[in-house]
């Protein structure tokens, strides 16, 4: 749909098969598999990409949040990332209007449709989404994120080389497909990815300028800080989609002030 190096869009499904392929090729495992024996297994964590059905007593049930308006969530994105109304507006219709690239992105083609219910099934929680679907605690979470930068108990996931390389930021050197043009909106603003993370930005409640992580749908987070050498995690099984939800930001700022 465009030339590469020369735009970017959010990757939210579609990311994990990408990524996965690159696994199986090098493993011959599936990412669910390699999650599994790689990372869960030695950090005795509970998630799983492809939850067993001995585990499906441990879910907890989702609830949505009450319904805002799109007045509201302008509201809020131009709370959150200090645009102007205008420029929030015309973001959120480019990207997020019915057949935009980013909308058919997350529906992955009408199989993730979310009028049909998929997300409550046993099927969507045995399959490997690996980008989507990933089941886990908060701890766990936290644990995941601590060993990208730190000693958890014997185990280290990635060393500082790997995360230094990993977290430099890539959307900035490009514009989002999708935009008007001449709409400008600053990546820091919007969509601070790395390879893989996203970056501490304004938008997101993390704990300082060298965090990295990925917030999730509801508004959830997990993210690592290496310069303070923690992991922090999140989850809720009340979802909110507002962009100004102060769950996770009040708890984010709570950190900062422990760590001074």
């Amino acid at each position: 749909m465009w030339r590469p190096g020369t735009e970017h869009v959010y990757h939210a499904v579609t990311y994990g098969f990408l990524v996965g392929e690159v696994v199986r090729r090098i493993t011959g495992k599936s990412l669910g598999t390699f999650f599994a024996d790689e990372v869960a297994r030695p950090l005795g964590l509970s998630a799983w990409i492809g939850l067993p059905e001995k585990q499906e007593h441990r879910i907890a049930r989702v609830e949505d949040a009450a319904p805002f308006s799109l007045e509201e969530l302008i509201a809020g994105l131009v709370k959150t990332t200090g645009l102007d109304a205008d420029t929030v507006t015309a973001w959120v219709k480019a990207m997020y209007s019915p057949g935009s690239v980013q909308a058919r992105a997350g529906e992955l083609g009408g199989a993730l449709d979310n009028t049909t219910g998929y997300f409550f099934t046993r099927a969507w929680r045995a399959a490997e989404f690996p980008a989507a679907n990933m089941l886990s605690d908060a701890r766990s979470l936290a644990r995941m994120y601590a060993a990208t930068v730190s000693d958890v108990d014997g185990v280290r996931l990635l060393d500082p080389a790997t995360v230094q390389r990993a977290t430099v930021v890539q959307t900035d050197k490009t514009p989002m497909h999708g935009l008007p043009p001449g709409l400008n909106i600053p990546a820091d603003r919007s969509f601070y990815m790395s390879l893989g993370f996203m970056r501490a930005c304004r938008p997101m409640p993390m704990v300082g300028p060298g965090s990295f992580g990925h917030p999730g749908s509801g508004g959830s987070i997990g993210f690592a800080d290496p310069d303070a050498g923690v992991g922090f995690g999140y989850v809720t099984n009340l979802w909110n989609y507002r962009p100004d939800d102060p769950r996770a930001a009040n708890l984010a700022e709570a950190v900062r002030s422990c760590l001074g």
